[in-house]
């Protein structure tokens, strides 16, 4: 496994499927083995624990999962995230 994160060389935080494991890898670094429930808040918090910007281009994609996930106001979403969730909702 050490070797395939080493091969993918990405610094932003994401998880990697090994088999049936699941693990948070950051800056080539395997963190810590995380539960498939627990895969979508674990991967978000990385990027708040350790002061991360997101991907370019992902940035519609995380701040709905903040909504979602972590009960955020939504007031600086952007109008794609808010057409989105209106969609979603009616």
């Amino acid at each position: 496994m050490e070797e395939l994160v080493k091969n993918i060389s990405q610094p932003e935080p994401y998880v990697l499927m090994f088999g049936d494991q699941f693990f948070l890898v950051i800056d080539c670094i395997v963190v810590t083995e995380v539960d498939a429930e627990a895969v979508p808040i674990t991967l978000l918090s990385s990027y708040f624990v350790f002061n991360i910007k997101y991907p370019k281009g992902c940035n519609n994609l995380f701040s709905f999962l903040e909504v979602l996930l972590l009960g955020g106001n939504g007031e600086k979403l952007s109008p794609t995230v808010k057409n989105f969730f209106s969609f979603i909702v009616n």
